[in-house]
């Protein structure tokens, strides 16, 4: 998992952290944001967390549109919102905190591991084609084809059928040509690990076999997606979140394997060793189960001030403070530019390395 989303985290605190439930599906859900708000107001108020830095925070809540059924993490410190993260889901319980560092772990739980991905749903004379380069996907661009005739093969009879027929298989393939040219420009822009082709069978083909090579090995091609109108994304959708769970389980797979894990068991070293790599920027892939660390750690203001033992920052001449455990590694990890893998399944406290890089086989999947 890429930790650049908490790069934000490296502005001294103290900081607030907020999960709330932002749904606003119906006009009552939406009176009912600012009811939740005033309740985490006045338990930050009571923590110590100043009115500048909770003024920032309601302007947040009451004004972010995330969807009709998510929820939203707020991030803020001294008087700003450093980061605003709309989650998926709404948290189980609205929950706030202030402490030394940002409270980022559930939010990254509930976000998963992001896998860059691109789709294209294809017809005869073009196709929609979007890309995600981490949790959010971008925009939605429309590549119509210029070839418009003939679309339909034509059945006139005589000597001239089959020059028809042959006409319109031309035109839907000069067509893909350009969806698969869009395609892969857009996997190439974010390094996608799944390259999804949906929508009209004979066009899926044509796109698939106009995709330059380097990119065959990352194609899941399903049945779902149409770009007729009317047309719901519901099962496209679940292809696509089918086809990055495979990802994240080859991810995952490969860490255990570069631990010589086994049944859930990570790892050798524990959590002081972890702390001293941290310490020296040695960690490039930091494993933690995703329902945190239990107990403190003590930290200064470099994210690679780090200890289990408030001794060896005063020793280096730095205040020492405490900090819950999984901030304080998640934060050490993210400022030195290291990744990080979650586990839902038990795991020991936290491990670290570098798994091997994926190596994906040739052809294509199904989804």
């Amino acid at each position: 998992m890429d930790l650049s989303i908490l790069r934000f985290a490296d502005r001294p605190g103290p900081w607030a952290s907020v999960y709330l439930d932002e749904t606003r599906a119906t006009e009552e859900a939406i009176t009912t944001i600012p009811l939740r708000w005033r309740g985490l107001r006045a338990e930050l108020a009571e923590l110590g967390a100043d009115d500048a830095t909770l003024d920032a925070i309601e302007r947040t809540v009451v004004t972010a549109d995330c969807g009709a059924h998510c929820g939203l993490a707020v991030f803020a410190a001294n008087g700003e919102v450093a980061r605003a993260v709309p989650l998926p889901a709404p948290p189980p319980l609205a929950v706030a905190s202030l402490a030394p560092l940002p409270d980022v772990r559930p939010m990254l739980a509930v976000l998963g591991e992001p896998v860059p991905w691109v789709r294209a749903v294809v017809d005869r004379t073009g196709g929609d084609v979007i890309a995600a380069p981490h949790w959010w996907a971008g925009p939605e661009q429309q590549v119509e084809g210029h070839e418009r005739y003939p679309v339909q093969k034509a059945a006139p009879g005589g000597w001239s059928q089959s020059r028809y027929q042959r006409g319109a298989e031309t035109t839907w393939e000069r067509n893909a040509e350009e969806v698969a040219g869009a395609l892969a420009d857009a996997a190439e822009r974010v390094h996608a690990e799944i390259v999804l082709v949906a929508g009209d069978v004979q066009a899926r083909q044509y796109v698939i076999e106009n995709l330059p090579w380097k990119w065959l090995p990352f194609v899941v091609e399903t049945d779902a997606g149409s770009r007729a109108p009317g047309a719901k994304p519901e099962h496209l959708d679940e292809a696509t979140a089918a086809a990055i769970d495979k990802v994240v389980a080859e991810h995952r797979a490969a860490a255990f394997d570069a631990y010589g894990a086994r049944d859930g068991l990570l790892g050798r070293s524990g959590l002081p060793d972890v702390v001293d790599a941290l310490r020296e920027g040695r960690v490039e892939t930091l494993l933690l189960r995703a329902d945190g660390l239990d107990g403190e750690l003590w930290i200064g203001p470099e994210p690679t001030d780090i200890a289990i033992d408030p001794a060896d920052l005063a020793a280096r001449g730095i205040t020492p403070q405490r900090a819950k455990a999984d901030a304080a590694v998640l934060r050490a990890v993210a400022g030195t530019h290291g990744q990080a893998l979650l586990f839902a399944e038990p795991a020991p406290s936290a491990g670290a390395g570098t798994p091997p890089a994926r190596s994906p086989g040739a052809g294509t999947r199904q989804a």
